[in-house]
């Protein structure tokens, strides 16, 4: 295996499995989640509002309810019926599903998303209260493997969702448009089934008649009166248009949690003796590139930013007692104390430095030595496959994971091309 063969000792060392790298790793998680958690919250209440509207879309508000219009929400309420029937056409249309069906699929993501969070903290649970090593077990195994299903299942729930959103979007935009004041706005999104322009003719004309008489009974404007009837209809196209960007932010830290999931399955069949020693060196390599690395990384910009932070404050200083501003011994012991932590982040910096000139000379090779492992163990699948060792399934499945292998190994290795080009290196 490659990697033994280029790890010089104290790159080694950075590399060595043990059992502390469980709980770093699981720590890494626990950011991840945290991250992830705080950032799909707002998707979470765009897709729990876009879920209300379209219910709403789906029913005709009883008397009063919606609009607040008293006996004129009659002939409203035959405005919004026909309003609707226009938009479950259209969508029907478009995406192959009734109204009803989605209305359904985005109740279900929202519990999706319930479902995938409690899952994930209750890997993060995995790290004992009091920090060290982990107890390895059998069980863990399940539970990890249980995340990594419910990874595959929120994105395969969300993708369908977001082309929805996209096309209630575009349906909405342009029903607004011709419903509110007569303007078209045709959208290549958007396919018009049969019948649907009739249907829309009925319902511009019952939305003009319901406008006319709130209008005249309220003494408000037509373009007042058919903003408040149409209010339902843009608040879930505006949810619409926002969702699928939403979604899309969260696939690149769910794709980062599942890379963080498939680490720790790694260290964890390493521990329990599952991996063979290629296999083994490979997560120990991807430990230390995908978990060490981008923490020298922040930890190097953190202590840059804190040098120019305090030679920031000597200067000042330094203007102050020239202008007399400031009393000579007030100015010596906040000198001292300034270039005492200047000194202690300098020397820290070297060190971190120090770590990532060894990641920089000799992390590339033993990285791409791990991408050559990982492309000869495919077509060792596809091999054993050939002869007749395997069934299809099985060869696929180690296909897959070597796959999966490789893709982290060469974002690692983009991950230590880049510590070169970091401030303390020079």
């Amino acid at each position: 295996m490659g990697v033994e063969r280029h790890a010089g000792a104290a790159l080694a060392d950075e590399i060595a499995a043990s059992p502390e790298n469980l709980a770093l790793t699981i720590g890494s998680l626990e950011q991840r989640l945290t991250r992830f958690a705080d950032e799909s919250a707002v998707a979470y209440a765009t897709l729990v509002q876009l879920d209300e509207a379209l219910t709403h879309l789906g029913t005709a508000p009883r008397a009063g309810q919606e609009w607040g219009l008293g006996a004129l929400t009659l002939p409203v309420q035959g405005a919004w019926k026909a309003v609707t029937a226009v938009v479950s056409k259209a969508l029907t249309d478009a995406t192959g599903l009734p109204l009803e069906n989605w209305v359904q699929a985005l109740a279900s993501g929202t519990k999706g998303f319930d479902e995938y969070l409690e899952t994930l903290r209750a890997v993060s649970a995995l790290a004992p209260a009091a920090g060290g090593p982990i107890a390895v077990e059998e069980a863990q195994l399940e539970l990890i493997d249980q995340a990594r299903t419910s990874t595959v299942g929120w994105r395969t729930a969300m993708r369908p969702v977001a082309d929805f959103a996209r096309a209630l979007d575009a349906v909405l935009t342009e029903l607004t448009h011709r419903l509110g004041d007569g303007s078209t706005t045709e959208s290549a999104a958007v396919t018009h089934p049969a019948g649907w322009l009739s249907q829309l003719q009925r319902a511009q004309q019952r939305v003009g008649e319901a406008v006319d008489q709130a209008a005249d009974k309220l003494h408000l404007s037509r373009a007042e009166v058919t903003t408040l009837v149409l209010g339902p209809l843009t608040r879930a196209r505006e949810r619409a248009a926002t969702l699928p960007g939403e979604l899309a932010r969260l696939h690149t830290d769910v794709a980062a949690l599942d890379d963080l999931l498939g680490l720790l399955d790694a260290q964890l069949r390493t521990a329990l003796g599952r991996l063979s020693r290629g296999e083994a060196a490979i997560a120990a390599l991807l430990f230390a590139a995908s978990v060490r690395v981008p923490q020298l990384e922040a930890d190097l910009t953190g202590v840059e930013r804190e040098r120019a932070e305090l030679r920031g404050y000597l200067g000042v200083l330094s203007r102050m007692c020239d202008d007399g501003a400031v009393d000579l011994r007030v100015a010596d012991t906040l000198d001292a104390e300034y270039r005492a932590q200047l000194d202690a982040a300098t020397e820290l910096r070297d060190a971190l430095a120090n770590r990532a000139r060894l990641w920089s000379d000799e992390g590339p090779a033993l990285l791409r030595d791990g991408v050559a492992w990982a492309e000869v163990e495919s077509e060792v699948a596809r091999t054993r496959q050939a002869v007749g060792q395997w069934r299809q399934a099985q060869a696929e499945a180690r296909w897959h994971y070597v796959q999966r292998q490789r893709r982290a190994l060469e974002q690692a290795l983009a991950a230590v091309e880049r510590l070169g080009a970091l401030p303390g290196r020079g």
